[in-house]
């Protein structure tokens, strides 16, 4: 069962989004939409049609040719959280690599939900499941119910799981990627590749014993 009693101990943090985002929802991230809005950007050009109340008279009369201003419009942002749920992930004691995975994927729901973000969750092993983006509480409680149901099982199929869930993502995102990457290299450069343009968290979880081997000789892999 997943502990949510950590939750408290993330609310000195916040969503760190280093990309501009473009999204139909207004909300308070920087977007590259050209607009009306609370950040100044540029100056352009008068056009015909174009709001008279933007207008920059101060330019005006040093240039004496009609400018307007323009600003960058604040937009939500969508949070997609991937998790790999294979086999491999139900490795580790006392806690496996998927509990403590999934401890981070909430963490990141929780950082969402208390900055009004909408947030997706989903989860991969050789099938990709997603779930439908919303916002607060009870998008959070789904997202542990859910977890706190799933088995570990089967085998990683990760560039499979992004080429399918690349449709999922409507505008430029934050996506956190969580799994243990036992994977070939290639297949996850090609994966993130396929993802585009987004900000991309990758999370690699690995058992200490995966990090250290101390084991030597020759052994027979099954």
């Amino acid at each position: 069962m997943i502990s949510t009693d950590f939750l408290d101990q993330l609310d000195r943090f916040h969503l760190v989004v280093k990309k501009r985002v473009t999204s139909n929802y207004i909300g308070p991230r920087r977007s590259v939409a050209a607009g009306r809005g609370l950040t100044f950007k540029d100056h352009r050009v008068y056009a015909p049609g174009d709001d008279i109340r933007l207008i920059d008279w101060r330019v005006f009369a040093r240039t004496d040719d009609l400018h307007i201003k323009t600003f960058e419009e604040e937009r939500n942002l969508t949070v997609h959280i991937i998790m790999d749920t294979s086999a491999s992930m139900g490795f580790g004691k006392p806690m496996s690599k998927f509990d403590y995975a999934a401890m981070l994927g909430v963490g990141f729901g929780y950082l969402s939900m208390r900055e009004n973000e909408k947030f997706q969750f989903s989860t991969f092993n050789e099938d990709l499941q997603v779930f439908q983006p919303r916002r607060g509480m009870s998008q959070l409680a789904n997202m542990v119910f859910h977890l706190n149901n799933t088995k570990t099982q089967g085998h990683s199929k990760l560039l499979d799981s992004m080429l399918q869930y690349k449709k999922v993502i409507g505008s430029k995102s934050m996506l956190v990627l969580v799994s243990d990457f036992l994977l070939n290299i290639d297949e996850i450069i090609e994966a993130l590749y396929t993802l585009g343009d987004h900000e991309i968290k990758i999370v690699q979880v690995l058992d200490p014993i995966e990090k250290e081997l101390k084991y030597h000789g020759d052994f027979k892999l099954i």
